[in-house]
């Protein structure tokens, strides 16, 4: 939903409006990716037409995630008072971020990297200027061998 594309398209690669094919070519660099619906349903029942897919960028979550990783991310995850521990996508300011996030008492979340070189932080849900906004829980990595 996040990408304005359909669960069609999540799937095969295609799409049938062209309005969507116009959003779908701007998220295709190479070849579509597909991802059988079969499979979704089976291993991501809960989440499977609420995925948004999108590519790690940076190393701060190595070596759980490396650059040119795709996650999905299961976008019904978007209430910051439900999170207790896990790995989340989410905006902070102008930045996308793939972290892990862990609930605090008195409304904190610590935000953790798993690679060393980055420091952890912590945000106070209660003030607003933050500029949090959860885009979804990681649900699912594909890498290369």
């Amino acid at each position: 939903r996040t990408a304005n594309v359909s669960l069609e398209w999540l799937v095969s690669g295609q799409t049938e409006a062209k309005n969507s094919v116009a959003i779908a070519e701007k998220y295709i660099y190479q070849e579509p990716l597909a991802f059988d619906k079969n499979w979704l349903k089976s291993e991501l029942s809960e989440s499977c037409e609420h995925l948004l897919l999108t590519q790690v960028n940076d190393d701060s979550m190595e070596p759980t995630l490396v650059v040119g990783d795709l996650i999905l991310a299961d976008t019904n995850c978007r209430d910051l008072a439900a999170i207790a521990h896990g790995l989340f996508l989410f905006k902070l300011g102008d930045q996308i971020l793939v972290k892990r996030l862990q609930s605090l008492p008195n409304k904190v979340i610590r935000v953790l990297s798993d690679n060393p070189a980055y420091e952890a932080f912590s945000l106070d849900l209660s003030d607003k200027s933050n500029g949090l906004s959860l885009m979804g829980r990681v649900v699912w990595v594909g890498h290369k061998l």
